[in-house]
């Protein structure tokens, strides 16, 4: 009987050893997942300030696109439906008069 009780303190042992090292390791695993998350928190912070730099950045371009180019686009293409309406009437006239 004595030696079955032995037995079964050995082995009461070695489990708590294990469930000791399974602990040490639960605990390690947490911190290393609570740094991770940080880490990702911090890279995402960084990649959504970055996309709105860029985005501000697209935006100035794009006024200035505006203000400059665009303007001059328009009244350019102003100037070319202009002289195509003018060669479209005088067309109209030459059909009228054949």
């Amino acid at each position: 009987m004595e030696e079955r009780i032995a037995r079964i303190e050995g082995i009461v042992e070695q489990m708590d050893k294990r469930l000791n090292h399974i602990e040490s390791e639960i605990v390690g695993l947490r911190g290393e997942i609570g740094g991770l998350r940080r880490d990702i928190r911090e890279d995402f912070e960084g990649f959504k300030r970055d996309i709105r730099e860029d985005f501000e950045g697209l935006r100035g371009e794009f006024e200035t696109f505006k203000k400059e180019d665009f303007g001059g686009f328009k009244k350019d293409t102003k100037e070319d439906f202009g002289g195509l309406r003018r060669e479209l009437n005088e067309l109209r006239g030459d059909v009228r008069r054949i």
